[in-house]
């Protein structure tokens, strides 16, 4: 019907001044990128004109989004089964392709969603991406764990302004996810009628609990679209349709989680 939504969970809800941050626990080579709704690092090789390769943190997940740089477009559907080594380990990581994007000129960035740990329980020098049947990256790469850490403590940032303690989530050995697409939740019918006829269009951000039992509750708007309708009909959506996987505790106790949400409303 050609109503446009992006749904985010797990980006962070605000932050501060947007911007490319280089501070002294930065390794060389990276920057780490502050912006109002996530946190990134990028890795930029020595003499090249824009980053290789980009690493997005999953606030609240225990996971890392790798994209990375390809000189030219590839022949890799979106989901298709992708494989990760880390050299000089040889440590293989499986998954599927995502984090598409055209980059500039004939270029395209293509990604894998890992476990934080995963990459960082390794001296990592090269990073080898392919697909069933071609190489797509061979990169060389420098102090990738230490990167790691930078972007962990700029997430940690965004949450305290959000309003989210580590208290809050320090306990959490298994993060929660959610039973269905979050694109799910959000169909044509969602977009408020008042919003729809008035033509407001707009982004809404927040934080809300994820229950022991799955549901959600306490949404809150932190960023407002500048619209009450398109406001409040975000958290009308989530707390009627969204559904989780618990988050659970060392010993596999279900426990209360927070979780943030951006949600962009478009018409046609």
């Amino acid at each position: 019907m050609g109503f446009g939504y992006a749904v985010l969970l797990g980006a962070s809800a605000v932050g501060s001044a947007a911007g490319a941050q280089t501070t002294a626990a930065t390794p060389p080579g990276w920057t780490v990128n502050e912006g109002a709704s996530v946190c990134n690092a990028s890795f930029t090789a020595s003499g090249a004109s824009e980053p290789a390769l980009r690493l997005f943190d999953r606030a609240l997940s225990d996971e890392t989004l790798l994209t990375f740089t390809l000189p030219a477009p590839v022949d890799v559907p979106y989901g298709a089964p992708v494989r990760l080594v880390l050299q000089p380990s040889g440590t293989v990581l499986q998954g599927q392709a995502d984090g598409f994007a055209p980059g500039r000129g004939p270029t395209q960035t293509i990604g894998l969603s890992v476990k934080r740990a995963q990459l960082k329980a390794k001296t990592v020098s090269a990073l080898r991406l392919s697909s069933e049947n071609d190489m797509l990256v061979d990169l060389p790469v420098e102090r990738l764990a230490a990167a790691l850490t930078s972007l962990q403590a700029c997430q940690e940032s965004l949450l305290a302004h959000a309003g989210i303690a580590r208290r809050d989530y320090a306990r959490i050995a298994t993060f929660a996810r959610p039973l269905t697409s979050p694109r799910d939740w959000f169909v044509p019918e969602s977009y408020p009628a008042e919003a729809r006829r008035a033509r407001e269009q707009g982004r809404v951000a927040g934080r809300f609990r994820i229950l022991k039992d799955g549901t959600v509750a306490d949404c809150l708007v932190l960023v407002s679209s500048g619209f009450p309708s398109l406001d409040e009909g975000t958290c009308a959506v989530l707390l009627a349709k969204a559904r989780y996987r618990p988050a659970r505790d060392a010993s596999g106790q279900a426990v209360v989680s927070p979780q943030l949400f951006a949600v962009y409303w478009a018409l046609p």
